[in-house]
């Protein structure tokens, strides 16, 4: 499993105990403690020089990037380009460094050699490419040629192939052309790559179908070959391959991938595939739910191979005999392992992990065997940049310190230092901390599987200015993709501008285990939503907000559980469940389940999580917002890029279409050349001018 997998798998995981306190939405019961902030010093748990800063900047507000809300100037510049240094890539086999460079004039990419100081102002600009308009995700390094290999498209489409980006002098070859790359990964001694492509099957809009293939070619140039494909009865029987990392056998003979039944993530096996000879596909795991199984890229040695497994209920390590195929678990955490990789001090392998918990993160450092040799805590979630032997590097986030970059380095005596790199400057912290962030347990409508009732975790963010006398206090909820220990530009803006927001981990979010993570499949728009209606009445009942200054927001899933939020059928699921929303934001999201089925490039993520609109189309119109904009009684704002092909466009138009056919207030806003995402501070600039004009048009006291 290379790490792109498990960054896509994961999104950001963490693991909260469930809390001892009891009591209802309405009963105002919930346990607070504030999160980390700038007042506790991180760096007191690391060894090593204190992080390097930028000089310091006083930020004046600048009219031609700031947005107005009520009486308050909010200048966007600071949160996107203040520290226009993102997207992190050191590699310690070329020397060097990549990352983005953000202004007002779009996204570079640009490189500088790798040092203990990075002095980022010397950086080379590596080609005249806007960023901003083009997707770039993981790469590897490939030391022979002086280049990286990374996955990524030309126009924000999501129509992912591998390229080359040469160092020397930023030129870029593309070295696939298939219409969608699943996973991918680069044998041990960088001479071949292999992915997983998906094909379309038929032409048949009402039922997608596709086929994909593991292929393969040789990194200096050649033919692709096609090892197998997933329709191969003979071959793959049931089984069909996924979002998935291609891990190579060190002597090149053998791949491991991560395979699903019947497009069924919680039947996720481990398969291993013979690229040379008579093709042979074997399944190594056994047949028992879990949404998680995969092997690293790097292996403890010829014959043992390390892989993430969460047939437990937890994702945990454990190490694999490439000889007979047999897996044996390391660990046995009952809470989820978000980041693993090999590293080798001197000859000796050893095993990084690290365990996410929504406030912190662990760092767990073990041998071969399992055996725990040295561990760290940190107050930050914390993402795997690249490792190379004894060294790894880390982004670290959390929702009160925006960024910082550790580096570890492994010793073969069993233990580590972990030692802050670079990180934002002070003046900028200023400009952009907002909020003062604590995290919360409320309970929701149901109970857990031991009987108590169920606490959501989630973030609570209020403005360290909060509203005057006379002025509305508003408060918005994360539709979903909530309750992450990540820094949230979007929430310190809304803060900035007097607004506060609730973060909640609502049913199907991961990191609370498989048994929370899968509590939503098969009921898109259902108990997920009841969660964000008793999230509003905690903001009612307990906050003491008016629910006409309550809102709903979100991306993506978010922009459409927005969209269902505010249009929900109170007797879905026997519930009886409603909440007066007084305002909606939804990016990107769609409005009919069965349209976005059909034009999306995910349709086997609609089956799992909503059901099949071929067999269950009264179910898969009921769960569609388009189909109840009759009741939609507030207000809504929808934003949407053009080039989206994960949720396509049409999915925001119709909506808004509905509505005015219907004489309801909808606001609608579409984004030229963007993408699954709204890139670049222009957008953002009139993303937030967008968003406060419509609150204050549609919220008051």
């Amino acid at each position: 499993m290379n790490r792109s997998l498990l960054l896509s798998l994961l999104l950001v995981l963490v693991a909260c105990p469930r809390a001892s306190t009891t009591g209802s939405a309405t009963s105002g019961s919930a346990t607070s403690e504030p999160a980390t902030s700038g007042s506790v010093d991180p760096d007191s748990l690391l060894l090593g020089p204190a992080p390097v800063a930028a000089a310091a900047v006083v930020f004046e507000p600048d009219p031609a990037t700031s947005a107005t809300y009520r009486g308050r100037t909010i200048d966007i510049a600071p949160h996107i380009a203040g520290f226009p240094y993102r997207s992190f890539r050191p590699f310690e086999e070329l020397g060097v460094m990549l990352f983005m460079h953000e202004s007002g004039q779009g996204r570079s990419l640009r490189v500088l050699p790798l040092r203990d100081v990075p002095d980022f102002e010397s950086a080379r600009v590596l080609n005249d490419i806007d960023w901003n308009t083009r997707n770039l995700g993981d790469m590897e390094p490939l030391p022979k040629e002086k280049a990286v290999l990374f996955i990524g498209d030309e126009d924000n489409r999501e129509e992912y192939d591998l390229y080359k980006l040469f160092i020397e002098d930023g030129r870029i070859e593309k070295i696939t052309d298939v219409p969608y790359i699943y996973g991918w990964g680069v044998d041990h001694v960088r001479d071949r790559v292999a992915w997983v492509a998906r094909y379309p099957v038929g032409d048949d809009p009402a039922s997608p179908q596709y086929r994909s293939c593991l292929e393969m070619m040789p990194l200096a140039g050649g033919d692709v070959t096609t090892v197998v494909c997933d329709d191969a009865q003979e071959q793959f029987g049931d089984l069909n391959f996924i979002w998935t990392g291609v891990s190579f056998s060190p002597d090149g003979t053998w791949a491991y991938l991560d395979t699903n039944v019947s497009s069924d993530r919680n039947q996720s096996n481990l398969v291993r595939i013979r690229l040379e000879g008579d093709v042979l596909v074997e399944r190594l795991t056994e047949p028992v739910k879990r949404t998680v199984v995969g092997a690293l890229d790097d292996w403890l040695d010829d014959g043992r191979f390390v892989y993430l497994d969460n047939a437990s209920g937890y994702i945990n390590v454990g190490v694999g005999d490439h000889a007979d195929g047999s897996m044996k678990a390391l660990t046995t955490h009952e809470e989820d392992l978000s980041e693993a990789a090999v590293l080798r001090a001197g000859r000796t392998p050893l095993i990084l992990t690290v365990i996410g918990r929504p406030w912190e993160s662990e760092i767990q450092l073990l041998d071969a065997q399992g055996a725990l040799l040295a561990k760290r805590v940190l107050p930050e979630n914390l993402y795997l940049l690249h490792h190379n032997r004894n060294t790894a590097w880390f982004y670290a986030t959390s929702r009160g310190a925006k960024m910082r970059i550790l580096k570890l380095s492994a010793s073969e005596y069993g233990g580590f230092i972990l030692s802050p790199w670079f990180g934002i400057p002070d003046a900028l912290a200023a400009a952009v901390e907002h909020c003062d962030v604590s995290r919360v347990q409320i309970p929701t409508f149901d109970t857990d599987a031991a009987g108590a009732p169920r606490m959501l975790h989630a973030y609570w963010s209020t403005p360290k200015v909060p509203p005057v006398e006379g002025e509305p206090r508003l408060a918005g909820i994360t539709a979903f993709y909530g309750g992450d220990n990540n820094w949230d530009t979007q929430s310190q803006i809304l803060c900035q501008a007097g607004i506060s927001q609730l973060s909640p981990a609502v049913r199907g979010s991961w990191g609370f285990g498989a048994e929370f993570y899968g509590l939503n499949d098969g009921d898109l728009g259902g108990d997920e939503i009841v969660d964000l209606h008793w999230m509003a009445k905690w903001l009612q009942d307990v906050q003491g907000f008016e629910p006409a200054n309550v809102g709903v927001y979100g991306g993506s899933h978010g922009g459409y559980a927005t969209m269902r939020a505010l249009t929900f059928p109170p007797g879905t699921n026997g519930r009886d469940s409603d909440f007066p929303f007084g305002w909606g934001v939804s990016f990107f999201g769609f409005s009919d389940i069965k349209t976005f089925y059909e034009t999306c490039n995910i349709p086997d993520w609609v089956l799992l999580e909503a059901g099949d609109p071929a067999t269950e189309p009264d179910k898969i119109r009921d769960r569609s917002p388009l189909y109840h904009v009759d009741l939609l009684d507030s207000s809504i704002l929808l934003l949407h890029g053009e080039n989206d092909l994960r949720v396509p466009v049409q999915e925001s138009r119709q909506f808004a279409a509905a509505c005015e056919k219907a004489g309801k207030d909808c606001t609608y806003v579409e984004f030229a050349g963007q993408g699954h995402g709204l890139k670049g501070l222009e957008n953002q600039v009139r993303v937030y001018r967008a968003w406060f004009e419509y609150l204050e048009r549609v919220t008051g006291n």
